[in-house]
């Protein structure tokens, strides 16, 4: 089938052969269609039968007919991107957790290092490194699919004072992973 959203449109030439440009289409709705291309947004998801007549010498008509069927993506949301400490866990949903016909779909996240799960509509991530999540949905019965991407930022622990006082307890102040996991970080030093 042909999934939505699609800017593609359908040439209805290369369903016909031999195709002769005398024919008439027409769709299940009862329209004639004046081009030989259709854009499957116009019609929404649904299955249409499209109808090719062609009119040859002394009167007599040949009729061919082919079923459109065009779905519709599935539409979901996920949960905004995240930053954990280096360590921690989060929770990934998807607005999909409250869907009573789940099993209409199936779900895939990836990649799969860190997850709880990865054919859930929520899992529970746990990356070594900041990483970003996609979660593909492929409607089931249309094989027509979207996914979806949430970032997973892994901080390193910043601590916010530093006594550099040479006792061996926070002496040097680590900032080696704020460049990668806040890169429009500001840092300022104050004396108390």
């Amino acid at each position: 089938p042909v999934c939505l959203p699609t800017t593609t449109t359908i040439d209805l030439t290369k369903f016909v052969n031999p195709y002769n440009s005398a024919g008439i289409f027409k769709d299940s709705r009862g329209t004639t269609l004046t081009n030989t291309t259709i854009n499957p947004t116009t019609y929404g998801a649904g299955s249409y039968d499209i109808t090719y007549t062609f009119g040859a010498n002394a009167g007599c008509q040949s009729k061919a007919t082919a079923t459109l069927k065009i779905g519709a993506a599935p539409v979901f949301t996920l949960s905004p991107d995240v930053i954990i400490q280096a360590g921690e866990s989060t929770t990934l949903t998807s607005s999909l957790a409250t869907s009573t016909n789940l099993s209409d779909y199936t779900l895939l996240w990836s990649p799969a290092t860190g997850l709880s799960e990865v054919n859930t509509p929520v899992t529970v991530a746990t990356p070594n490194q900041s990483t970003n999540y996609v979660l593909k949905v492929t409607d089931n019965a249309t094989q027509c699919a979207d996914e979806k991407t949430v970032k997973v930022f892994v901080s390193g622990k910043i601590v916010n004072t530093f006594t550099p006082n040479e006792d061996g307890i926070n002496d040097f102040w680590d900032l080696s992973d704020i460049t990668t996991s806040f890169p429009n970080a500001s840092v300022k030093l104050f004396n108390r």
